[in-house]
């Protein structure tokens, strides 16, 4: 199957919380002509997009990183756009050319395997992520507290959609759910709230793709089973070791998946023009949520960039 493999860990750093720059004039100038062209994205100029950033000459595999970071920290901070980041990802794998390695023994520097990088980095920082987000207040607290957990659940939403991308494989989705919550309703190991919320997110992004071959449905119901055990967690008989709020939420990922995965959706979805009229006039809409693409259900996984030049 396609679809690109976490290493042991990731060959980069993490996402800085409070800034996407990048070291050098060079860098500086790069990122602000991404910025210039993401911050006109919508589902409508997708094409035009992707043409112009792959049109911007990469010349190592330093600016190709500083590239993705931007492209990747724009993504995270506007959740409502996921899809059509990474429709524009799905786009731009081939567009760009490859870069030796920085170490001996490393595989070439493609755009998938920086972004896969990247993304795997940002994921395993996690456990980290909530911790020191002080403030002048408790309210300055909370809202940065509200702020990081935003940025950990639209990480693994945008991983679920390169996974329905076939920019991720199934074995990696496997990996990263086990990391974090557990592969087996008999564990006995506590988890914290966001990293369930974490979870759900992902699972609730790719289900119906998940569930529709045998090895993923085994997974899913494997996982699903996992959550069902925390949720029912009650330590020595005293309160459950998830909140009411994430207790529903497990729920609502359980009652989605017995409804084949249907969901009634208020639209706040970025449509396309065209999609927004032939959608009618009503409030909700019933979508399949973790749907694979049509454009991507047939095609192979994208090839990694070749040539020379990001023309």
């Amino acid at each position: 199957a396609g679809g690109e493999q976490w290493g042991a860990k990731a060959q980069v750093s993490a996402l800085k919380p409070t800034t996407m720059r990048c070291a050098s004039s060079r860098a500086e100038e790069l990122e602000r002509s991404v910025l210039v062209l993401l911050n006109k994205i919508c589902p409508e100029n997708l094409p035009t997009i992707v043409k112009k950033l792959g049109s911007l000459q990469i010349h190592n595999g330093q600016e190709l990183e500083c590239l993705v970071r931007t492209l990747l920290t724009k993504a995270l901070h506007e959740p409502h756009y996921c899809e059509t980041y990474a429709d524009a990802v799905y786009q731009l794998c081939p567009r760009y050319p490859e870069f030796p390695a920085s170490e001996d023994g490393a595989p070439p520097q493609s755009f998938r395997r920086v972004l896969i990088n990247i993304v795997q980095a940002e994921f395993e920082s996690i456990p980290d992520r909530l911790a020191g987000a002080g403030g002048d207040s408790a309210d300055e607290t909370q809202h940065e507290l509200t702020r990081r957990k935003a940025l950990l659940l639209a990480n693994m939403k945008f991983i679920g959609h390169l996974y329905l991308r076939k920019l991720l494989s199934l074995k990696v989705i496997g990996y990263a759910v086990r990391d974090l919550v557990g592969g087996h309703s008999s564990g006995t190991a506590d988890v914290e709230d966001h990293v369930v919320e974490c979870a759900c997110t992902l699972l609730g992004a790719i289900g119906q793709t998940l569930d529709a071959a045998p090895e993923g449905q085994f997974l899913m119901s494997q996982f699903v089973a996992r959550l069902v055990a925390l949720k029912r967690r009650c330590p020595d008989g005293g309160p459950s070791v998830l909140s009411r709020r994430v207790q529903f939420q497990v729920q609502d990922l359980i009652d989605l998946r017995e409804r084949g995965w249907v969901l009634k959706l208020f639209r706040e979805q970025a449509k396309t023009l065209a999609g927004v009229r032939s959608a009618g006039t009503g409030a909700f809409e019933l979508q399949a949520a973790g749907a694979r693409p049509a454009y991507v259900v047939d095609a192979p996984a994208p090839a990694p960039g070749r040539g020379g030049g990001g023309g």
